[in-house]
């Protein structure tokens, strides 16, 4: 199974979703996660499941290769920019979509984050995938303390970095970023959280390149995780 997330920065790339998606199909992932995007069309030809305020850009899940999406009961009482979905077909797992966008007089990332992980415990607690522009990071000004609070939290119900994971890298000391603020700054703010039934056999990557980064300030997370590790839900 793969799964691509990839904030597609509709604010300076004025591209419609099924554009997008045309962009990420390079991937042949199973499942997109795509932030700041436009929402569907009225065709809406990808399928896609979008959350977010007419007007503005939102939150894009795709299902493909035969996989469905089922909608978690706890979406239209979750904060903005995220969507949690039972994901069914060959494999089974949960997933939960989360672009935390902080506004003046409002909650912090790191507080969205955090509700995030208590209005989706349900969801989360078993064979689960969080994946998304998590707008956090130690090395961001301001949240070395809340983004720890925030992977100390999610490690409570279970859920780890595949990156870190992966890399053995502490939190702030990556060595790849994925978000590019200006030509001298760049963060590592995309992830794919995992359940720890996961981790150990996924494989997560980031798209670089030229190409990319023509396309957006944020690079392309690809995660793969053997069908085989996917225990019946």
């Amino acid at each position: 199974m793969r799964l691509v997330a990839w904030n597609a920065n509709h604010n300076n790339k004025r591209r419609t979703l099924e554009q997008n998606v045309e962009l990420l199909a390079a991937f042949s992932a199973d499942v997109l996660v795509v932030s700041e995007t436009a929402p569907p069309s009225d065709a809406n030809p990808t399928g896609a499941l979008w959350t977010g305020v007419n007007g503005w850009p939102g939150l894009a899940v795709v299902a493909r290769t035969g996989l469905v999406l089922e909608p978690h009961g706890a979406n239209p009482l979750s904060p903005p920019l995220m969507a949690g979905y039972r994901v069914s077909g060959r494999v089974g797992f949960n997933l939960l979509g989360i672009w935390p966008v902080q506004h003046a007089g409002g909650l912090t990332y790191s507080q969205i984050l955090e509700s995030a992980l208590a209005q989706y415990s349900d969801l989360l607690s078993q064979q689960a995938i969080m994946a998304g522009d998590l707008n956090s990071s130690t090395s961001v000004s301001g949240q070395p303390k809340s983004h720890q609070r925030f992977v100390s939290a999610a490690e409570e119900i279970g859920l780890i970095s595949a990156y870190h994971h992966q890399t053995g890298e502490d939190h702030g000391s990556e060595s790849i970023n994925t978000y590019r603020h200006n030509a001298t700054q760049s963060f590592h703010i995309d992830y794919c959280f995992l359940s720890r039934s996961f981790v150990d056999a996924a494989n997560l990557g980031i798209a670089s390149g030229r190409g990319w980064s023509a396309l957006s300030d944020h690079s392309p997370v690809v995660l793969d995780i053997p069908d085989a590790a996917f225990a019946p839900l």
